[in-house]
């Protein structure tokens, strides 16, 4: 199999992932208006350190290891991860739609609905409140 056709490959199975993760989005209403896991709360050292392995183990994989959105998840994919690093992007995203992003995905908050939803944070906002913090962490102030 040439790379074009694994390119193209992978490319349609990501576009048959995107629209079973929209599907699942809509029939389990995670976008409901219940209150966002980790706003409001303090993450202590253990929630902190829960949320490195979460980062190290899921999101690393597109937002890459320095959060600047250059995982190698994201040479694939059609929308290119947010890049945490960019002081600009920093100020277009509120702490909340952070937190409503990590538990509930991309599409939750209108971004790509490739970015996956991780549901069984929303009852950890300790964790939830450290990965934002490490979100906000990978800023670079603008010059």
């Amino acid at each position: 199999m040439s790379s074009e056709e694994l390119l193209r490959s992978f490319s349609w199975i990501c576009r048959i992932a995107a629209a079973l993760f929209l599907a699942w989005l809509l029939l389990s209403r995670v976008a409901s208006a219940e209150p966002t896991p980790g706003t409001g709360v303090v993450p202590t050292a253990a929630d902190r350190a829960e949320a490195r392995e979460v980062y190290e183990s899921t999101c690393v994989t597109c937002h890459g290891a320095n959060g600047a959105g250059d995982g190698l998840g994201a040479a694939g994919l059609p929308t290119k991860p947010a890049n945490f690093t960019d002081a600009a992007w920093q100020k277009t995203v509120s702490d909340d739609e952070i937190a409503r992003a990590i538990v509930g995905g991309g599409a939750v908050v209108r971004r790509s609905p490739l970015m996956p939803a991780n549901p069984a944070l929303a009852s950890k906002p300790g964790v939830v409140a450290a990965l934002r913090e490490m979100v906000r962490g990978f800023a670079k102030p603008q010059s």
